[in-house]
């Protein structure tokens, strides 16, 4: 479990930058978006090991599907 650990903690951080350079209407929110899915991929990826077994692990792999799905309408 420590890669979910890893890839989660990474995901947190990124998406903590996200909301701030949406808060703050950076013009770098777009090219930040796009390289935000791929942490949220990264996690995605670590979180499927665990999902049928950790609830936590489930509801964080649908997070990172719905914020993928998200930035892919921001990011275009």
């Amino acid at each position: 479990m420590v890669e979910c650990a890893t890839a989660s903690y990474d995901m947190t951080a990124a998406m903590e930058a996200l909301a701030k350079l949406a808060a703050s209407g950076s013009p770098h929110l777009l090219a930040f978006a796009k390289l935000a899915m791929e942490f949220c991929r990264d996690c995605q990826t670590a979180c499927a090991k665990h999902a049928h077994k950790h609830p936590v692990c489930k509801d964080c792999l649908d997070a990172c599907a719905r914020t993928i799905a998200a930035c892919r309408r921001l990011a275009g």
